[in-house]
């Protein structure tokens, strides 16, 4: 039976559960502690306190707040997720405020890319000598990888109060990504939907996220009062509805405010979208003696546990890279004892075995570094022609378009002729596109608004042909301007002059 720690840092409380991942998932224990997280000593203290009050007995999986650190989608030009590493790094520097040699970062891909596997990411062994278990993934998006990065000397501060309080680490996540994890573990959920969650930090602070076949967004929204939140939360709202290809039709919400009952009438009736409550339930089983009501608290404390047992769907470790160098330096620590020893027995032959690897790997840091510069170089020439062919495409579409509108107009013109009785002729045909709006349209829509002038050698011929323009499909309207007598200079007779306007839809 495998046990999970999730400690999540709020801006106002620290919120701790503990699960057991057993033939189904328990909630053993839950903590909130009002603390000023932003402050290195209450944290400490608030720690200390959490450390005594909960049967702490493995690292956790400590939960960074949303608006502490950067998540952003990225998507490189070197599309094979085996050889672009670099180019994840390189786009991630245009996010970034600050130089990418002070910042923490770790990144997964959301798909295959051209036909290529998944990649999988395994955490190496943390600085305390846990070992952290593969996990692959598979999520409704394509193209790109998730990124987390934090300031370096921020985390460190975070993990310097954990130290000082007892506590080893296994990893280090972002809070909303967390929230998303334990959301995605509800079998009701619906992977092809566009869908919005939004996780109710506290009355001062919130998050959206947005989930859709080809978008990952989150925006961590903050005010200055409750009811100040909630018009933040709906402004964003329509923001991420407004720029969504498929505006979301379910919004999750958890988390406590008191905001919430007035914010889930404006959400109802400004989109018609459902609004439904997600609460720890769906997520575990409580086990808790008391069986105390959680009411959707600990949905993000929940989600970092979930990381601690190894049934995360999208696994983000900020302490990545610094697993990495002490394994490497425990491989390294090995390594030098069994080389010494190898000395002994042969030196000769350790000798050349160890010049060859470092010759190989002096070959494949200068394969990297010319990496590098070939896609820095080429980047900009591929983005030149990215953006010309999205602009061929649009001119095609344009093209199609006014293709199929010359074809009917086309056919207007020849219905046009063959209504025609043999006492009426046309001497002007004039038509443009416009906005047809009247009577005739339950609707404003677009259409053909036309002026057709001619002769008739009488007024009954004039009205058969009005009658048989009428009848044409499509025709919205037709309106006598003018009919005027006068003589015609060739013949001596009387005729009619007319101009009648039409509208096809």
């Amino acid at each position: 039976m495998a046990i999970g720690v999730g400690v999540e840092l709020g801006p106002s409380a620290l919120r701790a559960v503990i699960v057991e991942r057993a033939a189904q998932l328990k909630l053993l224990a839950a903590r909130e502690i009002p603390c000023d997280t932003a402050n290195a000593e209450a944290l400490t203290r608030t720690l200390t306190q959490l450390r005594q009050t909960l049967p702490i007995k493995t690292p956790i999986v400590l939960g960074i707040p949303t608006t502490s650190a950067i998540v952003t989608t990225v998507t490189p030009l070197i599309p094979n997720p085996a050889r672009s590493g670099l180019g994840v790094q390189f786009e991630l520097q245009q996010h970034l405020p600050f130089g990418l040699a002070e910042t923490v970062w770790h990144y997964q891909w959301l798909s295959s890319a051209n036909g290529h596997p998944k990649r999988k990411f395994g955490l190496r062994s943390s600085e305390f000598g846990v070992n952290i278990p593969h996990s692959a993934f598979r999520i409704p998006h394509s193209g790109g990888a998730v990124v987390g990065a934090m300031k370096r000397s921020l985390l460190e501060e975070r993990l310097t109060c954990c130290h000082r309080a007892g506590l080893s680490i296994r990893a280090v996540a972002v809070n909303a990504l967390a929230t998303l994890n334990a959301w995605w573990r509800d079998p009701s959920r619906r992977d092809a939907d566009a869908t919005m969650l939004l996780n109710l930090i506290d009355d001062q602070t919130a998050e959206w996220v947005l989930v859709a076949p080809t978008v990952l967004r989150i925006v961590p929204v903050t005010g200055s009062s409750a009811e100040a939140l909630g018009q933040e939360l709906l402004g964003v709202w329509e923001a991420l509805r407004a720029e969504s290809q498929s505006p979301a039709q379910r919004v999750w919400v958890t988390g406590q405010a008191a905001s919430w009952p007035k914010l889930q009438q404006a959400l109802t009736a400004r989109g018609g979208v459902r609004v439904e409550r997600y609460e720890e339930s769906a997520v575990v089983t409580n086990a808790i003696a008391d069986a105390t009501p959680l009411s959707g608290k600990f949905v993000t404390a929940i989600g970092l546990a979930l990381q601690g047992v190894g049934l995360e769907r999208l696994t983000l470790n900020l302490l990545h890279d610094a697993q990495g160098r002490e394994q490497t330096r425990l491989v390294r620590q090995v390594a030098t004892v069994t080389t010494a020893i190898s000395v002994v027995a042969s030196v000769a032959l350790g000798l050349t075995g160890m010049m060859e690897l470092r010759h190989r790997r002096l070959r494949t840091l200068e394969a990297l570094q010319q990496q590098e510069r070939l896609y820095q170089t080429l980047r900009p020439d591929l983005r030149e022609l990215l953006q010309r062919q999205q602009h061929l495409e649009r001119r095609i579409q344009q093209l199609e378009r006014l293709a199929g509108q010359g074809t009917a107009l086309t056919q207007l013109v020849a219905q046009t002729a063959q209504l025609l009785p043999d006492d009426v002729w046309v001497t002007k045909l004039e038509y443009a596109k416009s906005l047809l709006v009247g009577a005739a349209t339950a609707s404003p829509a677009e259409g053909v608004e036309g002026l057709l002038e001619g002769r008739a050698k009488s007024f009954q011929a004039l009205t058969q042909f009005t009658d048989r323009l009428k009848g044409i499909g499509g025709i919205a309207a037709v309106k006598p301007l003018s009919t005027n007598v006068t003589t015609d200079a060739q013949t001596g007779k009387e005729v009619i002059v007319f101009a009648v306007q039409f509208q096809q839809r």
